[in-house]
């Protein structure tokens, strides 16, 4: 039988977690791959890991933003 102090410890620890991964959804949503970011020599073996990711990424035909821009730039 589980305590009461466990189940509610573990509610709160779920609501935690989700709550952490709401705030993340903007970033990740706005997250690109840059050709040549910049790095400090503290990033360790990032070269690597970047080529490994690069599988998982879309490229699209437009930067981000720039169908914004046209719209924006439009004779109404």
């Amino acid at each position: 039988m589980k305590s009461k102090l466990t189940t509610s410890r573990r509610k709160a620890f779920i609501a935690e977690i989700e709550r952490q991964l709401e705030q993340d959804i903007p970033i990740w949503e706005n997250k690109i791959q840059w050709e040549k970011p910049m790095l400090c020599d503290g990033d360790g073996p990032i070269a690597q890991y970047r080529r490994w990711c690069q599988q998982f990424y879309t490229f699209p035909e437009e930067p981000p933003g720039r169908a914004l821009e046209v719209l924006q730039s439009a004779p109404n």
